[in-house]
């Protein structure tokens, strides 16, 4: 009986007591950021929207965050290598020059 209605209704049957109208069928077929078993999940009626989707991904994105060791992202002597002393030769000039020696007006 409820797969007569859904018929009715001008839907398809894309899975296992799974009903989609032919538009939403496209849409889905044509998303480019669902993959592809992402996509057999809603036409299986795994999943019953993009959205839950979303969550599930975010979920598993944050237990596998959390499962991974916990380390510093820089050594104090990576650091010390990305971030060399910047040496002006005229600066170093300068600073070896008596204050008499200064011309300032020049």
């Amino acid at each position: 009986m409820n797969r007569n209605l859904e018929l009715l209704k001008r839907k398809e049957e894309v899975g296992d007591g799974v009903f989609m109208r032919p538009q939403e069928i496209l849409n889905i077929s044509m998303d480019s950021s669902l993959s592809v078993e992402e996509k057999k999940g809603l036409f299986s009626g795994k999943y019953k929207s993009k959205d839950q989707i979303l969550r599930d991904k975010a979920k598993r994105i944050e237990e596998e965050r959390k499962n991974q060791p916990k380390k510093p992202a820089m050594t104090d002597q990576e650091i010390m290598d990305l971030n060399p002393v910047f040496i002006d030769p005229k600066i170093e000039a300068i600073k070896h020059l008596h204050p008499e020696q200064l011309d300032i007006k020049n």
